[in-house]
């Protein structure tokens, strides 16, 4: 059953892009349930007093298959292969969020690192007599911003090739997943 035929069997009105009927599993004065056509042919129902899908199909009399589509029957090679790339997208979506999260170990490593050194040069700076023995500490103090500066460049540069890779790769269709996993030649 479609979601147009269960629609006119329980004389719903349209209502933005499906129709709005009185639920049939409870007494109501009001519409309350909202019927739509889903992906793939599916029905898609809600009752916003609250009722259980289950309640609205057994007050109708109609069961689960009868609101499903028929199930696709794949061959055994083609679901292997719908599985197979599914856990190639999940490798894939894993190796980058370990890459993020690696990149975000070095730079806060990097930083500490930095930091530190930092530390040990201010302590030089204040054991230091003479402004002499003061002007090479300085100097070296100096160079450290310019390295923590260099350091954060790179992690978002590399962050946000990464950030975008995910997202790419999480909006785009399976076909093209595939070709990101495997090249175009190979999907």
């Amino acid at each position: 059953m479609t979601a147009s035929e269960l629609a006119e069997k329980l004389h719903a009105r349209r209502s933005g892009r499906g129709w709005i009927a009185r639920c049939p599993s409870h007494k109501d004065r009001s519409p309350s349930l909202s019927i739509a056509a889903g992906e793939a042919g599916r029905v898609l129902l809600k009752c916003f007093a609250g009722c259980e899908t289950s309640a609205v199909l057994a007050a109708l009399g109609l069961r689960w298959a009868d609101i499903l589509p028929p199930r696709q029957k794949l061959s055994p090679a083609e679901m292997h292969r719908q599985r197979f790339a599914r856990e190639q997208a999940e490798s894939a979506a894993w190796k980058i969020r370990d890459r993020i999260g690696e990149l975000r170990r070095d730079f806060m490593d990097c930083l500490h690192g930095i930091e530190r050194r930092q530390a040990e040069l201010v302590a030089e700076l204040h054991a230091a007599k003479t402004d002499v023995d003061r002007e090479p500490v300085l100097d070296r103090l100096a160079q450290l911003a310019p390295q923590s500066t260099e350091a954060l460049e790179r992690f978002n540069f590399a962050f946000d090739s990464d950030a975008k890779t995910l997202a790419q790769f999480a909006g785009a269709s399976p076909a093209e997943q595939r070709v990101m996993i495997f090249g175009a030649e190979n999907a």
